[in-house]
């Protein structure tokens, strides 16, 4: 596709579909392209709900420990207050 000057600026941008579909066409003028998109605009699309969860997750996980954290170290400071 570098021969073609194929060089699509945003990922699977609707701008890249007509270059994509010319070339198709040019290969077999008998096949039917519905909804050309570069194999990259494809990943993106199919991961980003699995990024979104993985993110929030994350957020939650770190909040979590946090608490965890402020909880141990507070049991802790309890049970030495009485010693000193």
């Amino acid at each position: 596709m570098e021969a073609a000057g194929f060089y699509p600026r945003k990922v699977g941008s609707v701008r890249a579909q007509p270059i994509v579909t010319r070339m198709i066409h040019d290969i077999t003028t008998d096949q039917v392209v519905e909804r050309a998109a570069t194999l990259e605009g494809v990943r993106v699309e199919v991961l980003a709900p699995e990024r979104l969860n993985t993110i929030v997750f994350g957020g939650f996980a770190s909040v979590a420990l946090a608490i965890s954290i402020v909880g141990v170290a507070s049991v802790l400071a309890f049970s030495v207050s009485p010693r000193s």
